[in-house]
């Protein structure tokens, strides 16, 4: 199997929550995102996340929490990118996140919430 068999295997077919809105995953065309031999980004990305997810995202360039340099995920020590809060493939969660969007995200780092 690949990773789409996967995916539909461990949460259906939703497309909201497998990712399967993504284009070039439906095709199993991971070089649309990946470059596993020359990336220097992390997860051999093609660029930088907040880059590579808004070029398709384009209504996601601008919201309401903090990314970036600025903002740093007090569990990783990393910035907070896109791919913090979201899953980069699938979930079992609305809008692919990684956690239920309802309380179990935000307390992954807001802890008094």
């Amino acid at each position: 199997g690949n990773m789409i068999d996967c995916s539909r295997a461990m949460y259906g077919n939703n497309s909201r929550k497998s990712g399967e809105c993504l284009k070039y995953v439906k095709k199993g065309n991971c070089n649309g995102c990946h470059d596993p031999h020359s990336s220097n980004f992390r997860l051999f990305l093609l660029d930088k996340e907040f880059t590579l997810c808004t070029a398709c995202h384009k209504r996601h360039a601008t919201f309401s929490h903090p990314i970036g340099v600025d903002a740093i995920d007090p569990r990783s020590k990393r910035d907070i990118t896109c791919i913090t809060c979201h899953a980069l493939m699938a979930s079992k969660h609305e809008y692919v996140l990684q956690f239920d969007g309802k309380k179990e995200l935000c307390i992954q780092c807001h802890t008094s919430y």
